[in-house]
């Protein structure tokens, strides 16, 4: 067993019943379980207007895709308006509250979006970033952090011929400073690429 992941695990909240490992939804766009994930490929679901069905049985989300405050400007906009304004942490709040009113435990978010804000530096988006967790962990919410979508290669912000910048500029800096939050989840390097 690999004891080094073990208790970055083990601070993640239990997701599942025992025995019910989550399986991923195109047809939800969210993290769902069940009591039976033993099925190689998912059967149809059926969306109602108390939930999702199954095979006749309940399912329900536990994550979800979150924009925040608008595209490309959750961390890092040079104005000031992302997650540690006062209005970006009353909006983080709210948001937040509902997620776990819902029963919401999973939030993936997009750090950099088309890479606008690639060329100002971790620094920039440090404490919109340390704001968002912050708030999450209150809520007991992990955040996976999706750090770029295809524009910021086709727009030319981010070049992927070059990916040792990616991993010298951003994740290197930020696993040193918000690796080991409590809130944080795993990330992704990119979203839609195709």
């Amino acid at each position: 067993a690999d004891t080094a992941a073990s208790p970055r695990r083990s601070r993640l909240p239990s997701l599942e019943p025992a025995g019910s490992p989550p399986c991923s939804s195109p047809a939800l766009g969210c993290w769902i379980r069940s009591g039976d994930a033993s099925a190689p490929t998912p059967p149809a679901v059926e969306v109602r207007s108390d939930g999702c069905y199954r095979e006749g049985r309940k399912w329900f989300a536990i994550g979800t895709n979150w924009r925040g405050i608008e595209y490309g400007w959750n961390f890092g906009d040079p104005q000031g308006r992302g997650f540690a304004s006062a209005a970006g942490r009353a909006l983080l709040e709210q948001e937040f509250t509902a997620m776990r009113a819902a029963g919401i435990r999973w939030v993936r978010v997009s750090l950099l979006d088309d890479g606008r804000h690639l060329a100002r530096g971790y620094a920039a988006w440090r404490d919109d970033l340390r704001a968002m967790l912050d708030a999450a962990r209150r809520h007991g919410l992990v955040v996976e952090l999706n750090l770029f979508d295809y524009l910021a290669v086709a727009r030319g912000w981010l070049d992927m011929t070059q990916p040792e910048a990616v991993v010298r500029d951003v994740v290197t800096p930020l696993l040193e400073d918000v690796g080991q939050h409590p809130a944080f989840g795993p990330i992704n390097i990119g979203s839609e690429w195709e």
